[in-house]
């Protein structure tokens, strides 16, 4: 089982940031789905660079119990046609 939250503030309606916050639980121990609970912080920000070019950044944080923390990020430039 699992599950997320998240807050998104959009400033003057075109740039955006989000915060989400997550988690995955073991329901039963059968070999399916997650072995060990795991937690992740996600964070973007987005901003139009004009009506065709939009910016996105991402980076996220994740818990692994019973393994080695992971962070990681991205950036993506993307064109509406």
């Amino acid at each position: 089982m699992g599950g997320a939250i998240g807050l998104q503030y959009l400033f003057n309606l075109d740039q955006q940031i989000v915060l989400e916050l997550a988690t995955v639980l073991p329901f039963e121990d059968d070999g399916v789905g997650a072995k060990d609970p795991q937690y992740a912080l996600g964070l973007r920000y987005q901003i139009p660079l004009d009506h065709a070019w939009l910016f996105r950044a991402d980076a996220t944080y994740q818990i692994l119990e019973g393994a080695e923390d992971n962070f990681g990020i991205r950036t993506e430039l993307r064109r509406k046609f």
